[in-house]
C-alpha cells in the first residue's frame, strides 16, 4: 500500500483544511495512506497586534516538520508551495526541494515541473486578470484598488501581478498609493481605510483572498457615520473623503468588492460577493492521483493547469448574475418527462458537484437526483396517483441532504441552487394549489437546511468547548506525576484521549534538542515512541524502554497501519527546546485542536525538562553540602 506524504504549512486555515480534504478522500477511494506534516506558523496571525521587537518569532520550530519525513516510508510527496512559502523564505523553499529530489513530488500552487515531479496549479495570475477584465470592460471601472496578500507570498505575488498586468493593458494608470499589503487574514481596516482616504474616487478594491473582501465589509460601511457627520458640519473635503460606503448598488456612494476563492461564506454575504472560484477541494484530490500516477506511471502522468472561473454576484454590480435559470415546466413535458427532469438534474448538478469532480460523481449525482425530480414533476403534470405535497418535497430534500453526494457539495451551495429552483419553478406555475403546495414547500426546506446548519455549528461550538476545558488538563496537575517519565506520558496520552482527535502517538527524542533561530537544524536520526492510544487504549513507556524509530525501523509500522490511515504530524516544542513531534489520525478540520494539543504537550513537556534540571540541581547542591 502506498503511502504519501503532504508538506503543507497554514494548518489551521479553512483553504487547507479544504485542499487536505480532497488528498483525504482521494485516499480513501484509492486505497493509500496519507501522512500530512503539518506547519502552523502562529507568530503569522498575531504579530501586527503585538510589538514586533518584544515578540520572539519562534515559528522556525514549526518548519522542522518538514524535515521529519525521514522516519517515515513515504513514496511520494504532495508541497503545498503557496501556504508554506508564508513562513519559508524562497532559499529555504529550495533547499527542501533539494533534500527531496529523490523522491515523486506534486506541487500544489506552484508551476514547477521536472523528470521526478508535476504540479496541479490553478493559474492565480490568469484568475485576477479576467475578474479585472470583467471590472474594466463590462462595469467601465476605471480606478481599481488592490489588497494584496503578503509580500513575499507566492499566491499573493501572482495575483498583484495579475492585477498590474490588466490595468496596464487597459492602459490605466495606478501607483503604490492603490496597493496595500495584507496578511490574508482578517486584519484589514487599516488597509481598507488608507486606500479609500488616499483614492476617494475609486470605482473598485479588488482583494487577493475571500477573507480580507468580506471583512471590508464593515469597515466600508461604517465609513457613512463619518459621511453624515462631515454633511452635518459641512466639511467639503470629509464629504468627499467619506462618500463611498455602499457597496456593489447604483449608487454615486457605492463602491465595487471582489475577493477570490469562493469560500463558502461569499454567496451568503450581503450583498453576496463577486470572486473567483478557486478549488482547493478539487485540486487536492487532484494532487494525490497524480501522485499515485506519479509512483506507478510517471510517462503518463501529467501536470494540471487550469484558469478558475468567475463567480459574478451582486458586490461588483451585477445584478443576479449568480441566479441559477431552468426551462419552464410546461404541459408539453406530460409526454417527456424525462427530459425536463434531466435537463433539472444537469443545471442542478454543474452548480453543486465542482468541475473536477464531475467525471467522478456525477453518474451516482444524476442517478440521486434525477429520480426525485422525475417523481415530483410526475405528481405535478398528473402523471402518477401521488400528488404533489409540501411535506414529501420536504422528505426529497432531506434525502438528498443525507445522499452521499452532499460530501462534495458546500450546505450553502445547496441551499442557493434548490432556493433558485423553487423561485423559478413558482414563475411559471399558474394552479393556485400548486403554487400554494410550493411555496410551504420553499419555506420548509429553507428552514430545514438552515435548521442543519444551526446543528452543525452548534455540535462545533461544543466539541470546541469541551476542547477548550479538557486541553489545559494536559500540562496542568503535572506536578504530582513527575517520579518518573512513564508517569509523565501516561498523565499526557491519557488526558490527549479525551479529545477524540483519533489514534494519537507521542515520539520523543532522548534529550530536548537545543535549536536556535538561525543555527543548522538538524532532524534527529531516532525518536522514541514512548507513549500511544489506539482505539482508546493507553500504552506509555520509560523512555530508556521505548521503541526507537529511525529510517531502518520507520514510524509507519508503528501507526496501527493493518488499516488504510490518514495522519497529521506536527512538532513540539517549547522556546529553543525541540521535543520530537505528535502524530494524530485527525481530520482535516481538526487542525486547530491539534495544534493546541501539540503546545499543551510542549508546555507539558518543558515543565518536565524544568523539573528535572532543578532536581539535578539540588541533589548536586546536597552532594556538596554533605561534602562540606
Amino acid at each position: 500500500m502506498h503511502t504519501i506524504g503532504v508538506m503543507i504549512g497554514n494548518a489551521n486555515s479553512d483553504y487547507t483544511i479544504e485542499t487536505l480534504s480532497g488528498i483525504y478522500e482521494a485516499a480513501r477511494q484509492s486505497g493509500v495512506n496519507v501522512v500530512c506534516f503539518a506547519g502552523v506558523q502562529s507568530s503569522y496571525f498575531y504579530k501586527e497586534f503585538y510589538d514586533k521587537k518584544q515578540q520572539e518569532d519562534l515559528g522556525y520550530q514549526s518548519t522542522c516538520i518538514f524535515d521529519y519525513d525521514k522516519l517515515f516510508n513515504i513514496d511520494a510527496l504532495i508541497v503545498a508551495y503557496s501556504s508554506m512559502s508564508i513562513f519559508m523564505s524562497d532559499y529555504e523553499l529550495r533547499e527542501l526541494e533539494l533534500r527531496h529530489s529523490g523522491t515523486p513530488i506534486v506541487y500544489l500552487e506552484n508551476e514547477t515541473e521536472g523528470n521526478n515531479s508535476r504540479y496541479v496549479y490553478d493559474d492565480s495570475k490568469a484568475g485576477i486578470k479576467q475578474l479585472m477584465n470583467h471590472l474594466i470592460k463590462d462595469h467601465g471601472y476605471r480606478k481599481i484598488l488592490f489588497l494584496s496578500g503578503p509580500k513575499d507570498n507566492y499566491d499573493a505575488k501572482e495575483r498583484l501581478s495579475g492585477y498590474k498586468e490588466a490595468m496596464f493593458e487597459a492602459g490605466l494608470p495606478f501607483d503604490n498609493t492603490m496597493i496595500a499589503y495584507g496578511k490574508f487574514n482578517e486584519d484589514v481596516e487599516e488597509h481598507i481605510n488608507r486606500l479609500l482616504d488616499l483614492n476617494p474616487d475609486a470605482d473598485a478594491i479588488c482583494c487577493a483572498n475571500d477573507l480580507m473582501a468580506l471583512c471590508s465589509y464593515p469597515v466600508i460601511f461604517k465609513r457613512k457615520e463619518m459621511y453624515d457627520r462631515a454633511l452635518k458640519t459641512g466639511d467639503k473635503e470629509a464629504i468627499e473623503k467619506y462618500r463611498k460606503y455602499l457597496i456593489g448598488e447604483s449608487s454615486e456612494h457605492s463602491i465595487a468588492v471582489t475577493g477570490y476563492d469562493n469560500t463558502p461564506d461569499t454567496s451568503n454575504a450581503t450583498p453576496p460577493l463577486t470572486t473567483i472560484n478557486q478549488r482547493p477541494y478539487i485540486n487536492g484530490y487532484t494532487a494525490l492521483i497524480t501522485a499515485i500516477g506519479l509512483i506507478d506511471d510517471p510517462e503518463n502522468t501529467k501536470s494540471t493547469k487550469t484558469v478558475p472561473n468567475i463567480i459574478l454576484r451582486q458586490s461588483c454590480g451585477c445584478k443576479f448574475a449568480d441566479k441559477l435559470e431552468f426551462p419552464a415546466l410546461e404541459e408539453r413535458y406530460i409526454l417527456y418527462p424525462e427530459q425536463y427532469s434531466a435537463t433539472i438534474s444537469e443545471v442542478l448538478i454543474n452548480r453543486m458537484i465542482p468541475r473536477g469532480l464531475y467525471d467522478t460523481v456525477s453518474d451516482e449525482a444524476h442517478k440521486i437526483i434525477d429520480a426525485i425530480i422525475l417523481k415530483n414533476v410526475k405528481s405535478y403534470l398528473g402523471l402518477s396517483d401521488e400528488r404533489l405535497n409540501d411535506e414529501s418535497l420536504l422528505a426529497d430534500v432531506k434525502s438528498l441532504m443525507e445522499s452521499p453526494i452532499m460530501k462534495y457539495v458546500p450546505v450553502l451551495t445547496f441551499l442557493s441552487a434548490i432556493n433558485d429552483l423553487f423561485a423559478d419553478v413558482l414563475c411559471n406555475v399558474k394552479k393556485e394549489p400548486d403554487r400554494g403546495i410550493l411555496i410551504k414547500a420553499s419555506s420548509k426546506v429553507s428552514d430545514y437546511i438552515y435548521s442543519c446548519l444551526y446543528t452543525k455549528k452548534r455540535e462545533e461550538h461544543i466539541k470546541d468547548k469541551y476542547r477548550t476545558w479538557f486541553m489545559p488538563l494536559i500540562s496542568r496537575e503535572m506536578e504530582g506525576n513527575i517520579e518518573t517519565n512513564k508517569n509523565v506520558f501516561r498523565s499526557i496520552i491519557s488526558k490527549v484521549n479525551t479529545l477524540e482527535l483519533g489514534d494519537v502517538y507521542l515520539f520523543l527524542a532522548d534529550e530536548p534538542i537545543i535549536n536556535k533561530n538561525g543555527s543548522s537544524w538538524e532532524c534527529p536520526d531516532e525518536l522514541r515512541l514512548v507513549a500511544s492510544s489506539e482505539n482508546g487504549k493507553v500504552n506509555v513507556s520509560e523512555l530508556d524502554e521505548a521503541v526507537i524509530v529511525s529510517r531502518d525501523n520507520v514510524i509507519n509500522n508503528y501507526i496501527n497501519s493493518d488499516n488504510q490511515y490518514a495522519a497529521s504530524v506536527m512538532t513540539l516544542y517549547s522556546g529553543e527546546s525541540h521535543y520530537g513531534i505528535i502524530v494524530a489520525k485527525s481530520k482535516p478540520e481538526d487542525g486547530v485542536a491539534l495544534y493546541c494539543m501539540s503546545v499543551q504537550i510542549s508546555t507539558a513537556l518543558k515543565f518536565l525538562e524544568m523539573a528535572r534540571k532543578q532536581a539535578k540541581l539540588e541533589n548536586e547542591l546536597e552532594n556538596l553540602r554533605n561534602k562540606t
